[in-house]
Order: C-alpha cells, then sequence, then structure tokens
C-alpha cells in the first residue's frame, strides 16, 4: 500500500508541475538578450533564441531575414564579430502576456552606441519587438523584429 502511495504522489505531482502557469519574468531574459549584444556575447544571446526552426528574425537591413536559429547563427556570429563595443541606454519597454502565460511580447526602444575601430555610430531610437515563448521551463525568443523610425512621415497622410 504504501509503494501505491509514493506512486500516486508523484503522478499527482508530475501532471501538476505540467499544469503550473510560466513565471511572468520575462522582463530578466530580455535583459539578458539586451546585455548580450553589450558584452558582445553571442552565446548568451543564442541560448535565449528558440530552437525551434518557425521562429522569424528581422534586421535593420532589407535583406535580413531569417526563418529559425539555424539561418540566425551566422548572422549573429558576424555582427558581435563586426563590433568592438556597444553600449545601449533603454528609453521605453513594454511587456505584455498571453492569457494562459506561455507567451509575451515586448516592444523595447533604446539608443545604441556601436564602436568599430574609428568609428563611432549612434542609432537613436532602435525599435525591437519580439515574441518570447515559455519552453523547457525558460523564456525563449521567438521572433524579433528590429527597425529604425525615419525622421518625420515617410508618406504625408
Amino acid at each position: 500500500m504504501k509503494s501505491y502511495s509514493v506512486l500516486i504522489f508523484l503522478a499527482l505531482l508530475v501532471s501538476c508541475s505540467k499544469n503550473m502557469t510560466p513565471p511572468k519574468d520575462v522582463e530578466k531574459t530580455l535583459e539578458a538578450l539586451m546585455m548580450s549584444w553589450e558584452t558582445l556575447d553571442q552565446d548568451r544571446f543564442l541560448s535565449i533564441v528558440s530552437e525551434s526552426e518557425d521562429g522569424i528574425f528581422l534586421g535593420t537591413d532589407s535583406d535580413e531575414k531569417w526563418i529559425g536559429k539555424n539561418a540566425l547563427v551566422g548572422a549573429i556570429i558576424s555582427q558581435f564579430g563586426a563590433f568592438d563595443s556597444i553600449e545601449v541606454s533603454n528609453t521605453q519597454r513594454y511587456i505584455q502576456y498571453s492569457p494562459n502565460g506561455d507567451a509575451a511580447w515586448f516592444t523595447n526602444i533604446a539608443d545604441w552606441e556601436i564602436f568599430v575601430g574609428d568609428e563611432d555610430i549612434v542609432l537613436s531610437g532602435v525599435r525591437m519587438t519580439g515574441v518570447f515563448t515559455y519552453e523547457n521551463n525558460s523564456w525563449k525568443l521567438r521572433t524579433l523584429h528590429t527597425s529604425l523610425g525615419v525622421e518625420g512621415q515617410a508618406v504625408a497622410y
């Protein structure tokens, strides 16, 4: 009887753990993502990206579109290797969670200062929007779109 009690307890524990709501702490993962740029830590960045091959990642250049982590890896290695240092100062951040808590979307608007050799490049108002999904007990980046706004209206309306 004792062994049955232990088995029932373990079965209940496993079934309850599967139904637990993910923690609403995606802010920490987003901050780690931003810090990976500042520390030029490509391994840290890639550890945050979902292993799923249906993720969508868009960069600021018109030809920067990657579907899935495998397609993104080479671009991240190249980008991180091209910069001497990066400073990011966050100006605005907004995070929202799905009703069941297993997904979160965000916008992050920040000023970036990128140093390459003797060049100091300042990008004001870099806009990042993305989606995190809760996978294997951690938040993973599933979609990211980085853009730069144009001054004024691109088309008057």
